[in-house]
């Protein structure tokens, strides 16, 4: 039994530190893996993350762009409207998106904001604020009814280069130019294995490739060894230095116009003759398709309701003593005239007149209704009120009267009063408009030439005169 207990227990032991062993070298090889095996640098989504936020940013500026119409521009230079990104996902303008991180962005710090800047061209600034996360950005937006806009507004593109307006004669002849015999061999590259070429007929080293084992560079890439003497300017005549030369001189007077008027909108339909050429006195922008009120419908209805009308008065007599007499009848005393309360009726039966209250058409709807209203239209009443006293009450009351005094009493019957009630509804449509403005032509623009001894003549150039470069013989 001692010698099975402790085989037994060797063979634990010997299970035990196999376990170890094992675990030991699993731990080492999961170390040198990681230092081992290069792991993947994340650094590299940067741009990734940058382009999430820059097309989440875009798309709230394209949305806002599509639901600031007409009317929902601000109307006055400095007025400012607000949409939240919360906003902007009630009204359905966009769809929920999210940051880098999977995280949603800020709906109440996310915002577009649109101010009027300018009253005569029709100027928005329209800022687009987005935050999400750790990371914040706003981008500006110049928006405005621009020639090149589809809907009202866009987005205001680039000002075209503006060019020199100055006319540059082109029919003048110019004197040939002699080039120089010599370059300036600093000018030129030189070749490290031949000597330096020295051309004598041929055009500046600097317009040519790197010279080669051809003497003569030409404009060609690769020179040959009998290179087409056509293909550079060849002097005519060596310029002699008893010669006497004159030097042109240019002065260009810019034209002169009046300011611009101020824009005048008109509408326009497709087979209308409309120039939409510009020029220097006029010029036209198409200004599209906007939806404006184009006429009205006028919708009519008849109204029939029970009314109190007075017909006339009745007298009776009275006893100015203590008593009086009264067969059968109630006599009132109206104490104050109609007024109007704050109570309504909205419906198409109102409540019955009495003699302290009736009820006054003020309004009538077709298109809506309260319950089940078939063949009924929506009417609004006002409640009137007055007071009146009893006088008498319905008995039969027989008395002794020491004074008899003669009153009247207003009588009323129940009528049938029809009401013919008109609504005007305004009726919009799409309608084509265009603006255009001029200006007038003062004076025209001119450009004169003369010629000087003097390649530097000061009195020309006080005057406005400037050289042009060239000269020619006297």
């Amino acid at each position: 039994m001692y010698n099975e207990y402790d085989e037994k227990e060797k063979k634990d032991f010997s299970l035990l530190k196999n376990f170890l062993m094992r675990l030991i070298l699993i731990v080492i090889f999961v170390l040198l893996l990681i230092w081992l095996v290069p792991w993947p640098d994340m650094s590299g989504l940067a741009p990734l993350q940058e382009q999430i936020f820059n097309n989440n940013i875009n798309t709230m500026k394209e949305a806002a762009i599509g639901y600031y119409t007409t009317e929902r521009l601000p109307q006055n230079v400095g007025d400012k409207k607000t949409l939240t990104l919360q906003e902007m996902l009630d009204l359905h303008l966009l769809t929920p998106f999210v940051d880098k991180n999977g995280n949603t962005c800020s709906l109440t710090e996310s915002y577009v904001t649109i101010e009027k800047v300018d009253e005569e061209e029709y100027n928005y600034l329209m800022k687009v604020n987005l935050k999400c996360s750790d990371k914040e950005d706003y981008i500006y937006v110049y928006l405005g009814c621009y020639s090149y806009c589809e809907g009202y507004i866009c987005e205001k593109k680039e000002e075209d280069e503006i060019k020199d307006p100055s006319p540059t004669p082109t029919n003048k002849p110019r004197p040939t130019t002699t080039p120089t015999p010599t370059s300036n061999p600093t000018d030129s590259p030189k070749p490290t294995d031949s000597p330096d070429p020295t051309p004598t007929d041929s055009p500046d080293p600097t317009t040519s490739p790197t010279p080669t084992d051809s003497p003569d560079p030409t404009t060609s890439p690769t020179p040959t060894d009998s290179p087409d003497p056509t293909t550079s300017p060849t002097p005519t005549t060596t310029p002699d230095p008893d010669d006497k030369y004159e030097y042109e001189y240019k002065k260009t007077t810019e034209a002169e116009y009046s300011a611009w008027s101020s824009w005048k909108v008109w509408t326009y339909n497709d087979n209308d003759n409309v120039n939409w050429t510009n020029t220097d006195t006029y010029q036209i922008q198409d200004l599209g398709a906007q939806k404006v009120q184009i006429g009205t419908r006028v919708n009519t209805g008849v109204v029939t309701r029970q009314e109190l009308t007075k017909v006339g008065t009745e007298s009776y007599k009275v006893c100015t003593g203590y008593s009086y007499t009264a067969d059968k009848t109630t006599l009132y005393e109206i104490v104050s005239d109609w007024a109007y309360t704050n109570d309504y009726y909205r419906g198409y039966n109102p409540p019955a007149d009495t003699m302290t209250t009736r009820w006054v058409l003020q309004d009538w709807k077709v298109n809506e209704c309260v319950g089940t209203c078939t063949n009924h239209v929506y009417l609004v009443y006002r409640k009137q009120t007055r007071q009146v006293k009893q006088t008498t009450e319905a008995t039969n009351i027989s008395a002794t009267c020491t004074g008899i005094e003669t009153r009247s009493v207003d009588i009323y019957i129940t009528t049938i009063k029809s009401q013919t009630l008109k609504t005007e509804i305004p009726l919009y449509g799409y309608k084509k408009f265009y603006r255009d403005r001029t200006r007038k032509l003062i004076s025209a623009g001119s450009t004169k030439y003369t010629w000087s001894d003097s390649p530097n003549d000061a009195n020309l150039i006080s005057q406005g005169w400037k050289p042009t470069g060239e000269k020619r013989k006297k």
